[in-house]
């Protein structure tokens, strides 16, 4: 430099003139100079302008940097080192920059010589690029295709573990658990692979429970993470234990299995003869836990067992689970059982044909039952839109310790052609009170008969009893029942009895209540049996016989009163017939009524009070011409049992 004055550089710059010529030279030749370093006016050494373009484009080469290439051939301009040729399924490129631009000639012999192969390069820029997992592939999927399949949404297999899915050979349990814990590590789901079938040990991995049975766990479901069947089947390995499971929710937080998709029980092949605890899902200690569009058939005991893994021990209950249109058939014990749960839900559920392979009590659609523990509950147990028909048990039954089934409600539920009845409230034996604090149920059909009925209310319900069902009564309702019903009817087609109060010692002495209730009878001896002591109360109920005429010690066609307690008002009898045989009175009050046709009615029935008027619907007229009256009732004139009486008469003018 021609002066090199060596003034620091201030933070306005320098303010000498002769550091503004020699920072001028410097800039020359950083713009304009040739390859090269050159030193700042303080010593620093700079890379001109063409060297910084030089030092990018080695880079550039270096890293394969163009994708696009062009076809070998006469005439063919190459303007850049960094194109690519393509050759008979080669790449090449310009190896010096001096020879840019470059016309390739076509003949390959003289243009070689200024090109070099450059494979391996593009290979890299390929698989570099954001579409480069598409051209690796694993199988039959690419690269690309699997990470779409985990990331973002992380559908993690069983294959991914080592499960072949074969059905037959190999356990699946290992690979299913892995990817369930790798999901519940890393986020996402488990999807087993439509069609295939999964061969599940039941007794793989031990669960610690303290109720009877071996509770052993096949699939140990995870929290929050959902398992989904995706038209694969669950297939149980034949046990020769007492029990099994093939979903084990224990210690789990909002786990779900969803289909479609089959968990395929053992109860044809099972090795062992006792016991009935291999389930299709086990449902302890968990809450949240759903199950949705599943099928859970052919299990050596219940399709699915909810309730207390400590029996007694409420920490250990199953809470908040629900089964959401699943499908549970030819279960060998239950379809459902709740042993001391609370908020279980059915929605859309059916419960079919349990008991009919290898059956054992109860056989039931649905038992609310307990273990023999004081204070275990069965609470908040609710079914929406589900069917529950050809059970060899009872469709629905509330067992055990007093009063363990609370707050137990169905909406429009149908059950129908079960062996036992419809719905059946137990006491457990030696217990003075009955298992049912409160079963509410909302329109929908009961065919089958009602058995025991405590603290049972309907509310618009259609009860049938139809030939073909083991319970003899429409309704068979303990004299204690607390039964209520409101609105609906009740039809029985060929039954023993339509309503039967079973006779024995008063427990509780609660009312029975039936209101705005039509009872019609078909070809049956007689309705309704008041053979119990309590209080019986009809109001504003329809009373109809159709077929043969009833014969035998009946009350007006369809009361057997046999001298018990009832409160009859403002019901309708169509046609009344009255036997007058003192067995066939009762106790309390019968008032308001009509009748039509039949026997004239004298009230010969119950008891009477000073004053009561009882109507006669079928007057006959009697009497001489002129003189001609009908009796139109009869009023009470003195008190007693059935107490003293007098026609009331009316001239017809005839």
């Amino acid at each position: 430099m021609r002066y090199n004055t060596g003034n620091p550089v201030e933070p306005d710059g320098s303010s000498d003139p002769r550091d503004l010529y020699d920072t001028a030279a410097i800039a020359d030749l950083l713009v304009n100079g040739p390859l090269g370093e050159y030193l700042s006016r303080l010593g620093v050494p700079l890379k001109s302008w063409q060297g910084i373009m030089q030092q990018v484009t080695d880079y550039l080469l270096a890293q394969g940097y163009e994708s696009t290439y062009l076809v070998y051939g006469a005439g063919v301009v190459v303007s850049r080192q960094t194109q690519l040729i393509q050759r008979s399924g080669e790449l090449y490129r310009v190896i010096s920059a001096s020879d840019v631009p470059m016309t390739l000639t076509g003949t390959w012999e003289a243009d070689s010589p200024k090109l070099q192969a450059v494979g391996d390069s593009a290979l890299r820029q390929l698989l570099a690029s954001p579409d480069g997992a598409k051209s690796i592939f694993d199988g039959g999927l690419s690269v690309s295709a699997k990470l779409a399949s985990v990331y973002p949404f992380r559908a993690i297999t069983p294959e991914q573990f080592g499960s072949t899915g074969d059905g037959v050979t190999t356990t699946a349990n290992t690979a299913i658990n892995a990817a369930l814990v790798f999901a519940k590590a890393n986020g996402g789901f488990v999807n087993l692979t439509s069609g295939k079938t999964y061969l599940i040990d039941g007794n793989a991995n031990p669960i610690f429970t303290t109720i009877t049975g071996n509770r052993n766990g096949g699939v140990l479901l995870q929290s929050g993470v959902t398992l989904n069947l995706n038209n694969a089947v669950l297939k149980c390995k034949v046990s020769t234990q007492t029990g099994y499971s093939i979903l084990n929710y224990t210690n789990t937080v909002g786990a779900i299995v969803r289909g479609p998709g089959r968990v395929w029980g053992d109860v044809v092949d099972h090795g062992a003869t006792g016991g009935e605890y291999g389930y299709g899902a086990f449902v302890t200690q968990c809450s949240g836990g759903r199950l949705i569009g599943v099928t859970i058939d052919r299990c050596w005991g219940d399709g699915v067992f909810a309730g207390e893994g400590t029996p007694g021990d409420s920490s250990t209950a199953a809470i908040d689970f629900k089964t959401i249109d699943c499908i549970f058939d030819y279960n060998r014990r239950q379809g459902l059982s709740c042993v001391g749960a609370s908020d279980v839900s059915a929605y859309g559920t059916v419960f079919k044909r349990t008991g009919r392979i290898k059956g054992i009590a109860p056989s039931a659609g649905v038992d609310l039952e307990t273990d023999n523990v004081s204070g275990q509950v069965n609470r908040r147990i609710k079914f929406y839109d589900c069917d529950i028909y050809d059970n060899a048990g009872v469709g629905f039954a509330t067992s055990g310790q007093p009063l363990s089934a609370q707050e137990i409600e169905l909406y429009s539920c149908r059950i129908s052609g079960n062996d036992n009845g419809a719905l059946r409230t137990e006491h457990a034996t030696g217990q003075a009170v009955g298992s049912c604090a409160s079963l509410k149920m909302f329109g929908g059909k009961l065919d089958g008969g009602i058995t025991g009925g405590q603290n049972v209310e309907l509310y618009g319900v259609d009860v049938l009893k139809s030939q073909g069902n083991l319970s003899a009564y429409a309704l068979l309702l303990e004299e204690d029942a607390g039964f209520r019903m409101f609105g609906g009817s009740v039809t029985s087609i060929g039954a023993t009895q339509q309503l039967y109060y079973s006779a024995g010692t008063t427990k509780e002495s609660a009312k029975n209540i039936m209101t705005g209730v039509d009872f019609t009878l078909q070809n049956g001896p007689a309705g309704i049996c008041l053979n119990a002591n309590g209080i019986n109360v009809f109001d504003n109920c329809n009373f109809y016989v159709g077929g043969a005429t009833p014969s035998g010690n009946i009350g007006f066609d369809v009361l057997k009163f046999d001298g018990k307690t009832a409160q009859i008002d403002n019901c309708y009898f169509d046609p009344a017939y009255h036997s007058l045989s003192s067995g066939n009175q009762f106790k309390g009050r019968f008032s308001t009524n009509r009748m039509r046709g039949g026997t004239g009615l004298q009230p010969y029935y119950g008891s009477g009070v000073v004053g009561q008027i009882e109507l006669n619907n079928t007057p006959v007229p009697a009497g001489a011409a002129g003189s001609q009256y009908v009796v139109w009732g009869w009023m009470c004139t003195t008190t007693g049992n059935p107490g003293v009486w007098v026609p009331l008469r009316a001239f017809t003018g005839s």
